[in-house]
């Protein structure tokens, strides 16, 4: 996984412990092996001290997923172009930054634009879609009919063995 890591990705860095973390950006300037070389982290344009040993989180964004690991501080360069060497400890994890967990699915499913909230059962110009994924906050799903923000809808989503659904919602995006 350290594969998706490249010279010049734009990164943050973690330090302290889970009461009293930090965090700052940085950028990978090299990679040698497990040893990563960072932009040394600044703080209102100073650079911030941290001791050899130190133990690091260090993150980046890669193809809009974010990736984690620990990283154990080798030395603090100070030179023009300050650099903090840091060697990777343990595995790159793929983090989860949202609330809720988003669950992948193609579920196909009935709707309707609601005119006002009295008319709540399936009618005329129903249409249809697919539903690509369901989470705690809503649904992602792909429509027949261009749909604008705001606009309320009922969705039918037939679930199977778990039964029908009438589901009542508002467009966000």
């Amino acid at each position: 996984m350290l594969k998706k890591l490249k010279i010049g990705t734009k990164a943050e860095i973690y330090i302290g412990d889970e009461k009293n973390m930090k965090n700052y950006a940085t950028q990978v300037e090299d990679i040698i092996g497990d040893i990563i070389i960072l932009s040394a982290p600044l703080e209102k344009g100073r650079i911030v001290s941290v001791a050899k040993g130190t133990g690091i989180k260090v993150s980046f964004v890669k193809s809009e997923t974010v990736f984690c690991f620990k990283a154990r501080v080798l030395r603090l360069i100070r030179k023009k172009l300050p650099l903090l060497l840091v060697k990777k400890e343990g595995q790159v994890k793929k983090i989860q930054r949202r609330d809720f967990y988003r669950l992948k699915t193609l579920i196909p499913i009935k709707y309707k634009l609601i005119e006002n909230d009295a008319s709540d059962n399936m009618a005329e110009d129903i249409f249809g879609g697919i539903v690509k994924d369901i989470s705690g906050g809503g649904i992602l799903m792909l429509t027949e009919k261009k749909l604008k923000e705001n606009d309320i809808i009922l969705i039918q989503l037939n679930l199977g063995d778990c039964g029908k659904y009438q589901i009542k919602g508002r467009v966000v995006r």
